[in-house]
């Protein structure tokens, strides 16, 4: 075997395992786009909580479209969590 081959050789292995590295790490991105805690981890009820405490409330909720920050889908304005910060 030429020297030649050895060193095409390598650089064959090395793209191959640069395009498989790429096509893993794209495979699992979808996965971690969302920094959300599901619903059940985050303790949501869609009532208010202690003290009368609801999303509504919360410098987490986003109003427009009923979303929050830190829960994942549409939770209620009079809804709570264990995520709940006052707004000041």
């Amino acid at each position: 075997m030429s020297t030649n081959n050895f060193g095409r050789r390598i650089t064959l292995k090395a793209i191959l395992a640069s395009a498989v590295g790429s096509a893993a790490t794209l495979a699992f991105t979808p996965a971690q786009a969302s920094n959300k805690a599901s619903k059940a981890i985050a303790g949501y009820v869609a009532k208010p909580g202690p003290n009368g405490a609801q999303c509504s409330t919360c410098v987490n909720y986003t109003p427009t479209d009923s979303m929050c920050m830190a829960v994942t889908g549409v939770v209620s304005p009079s809804g709570y969590c264990n995520f709940y910060a006052p707004k000041n």
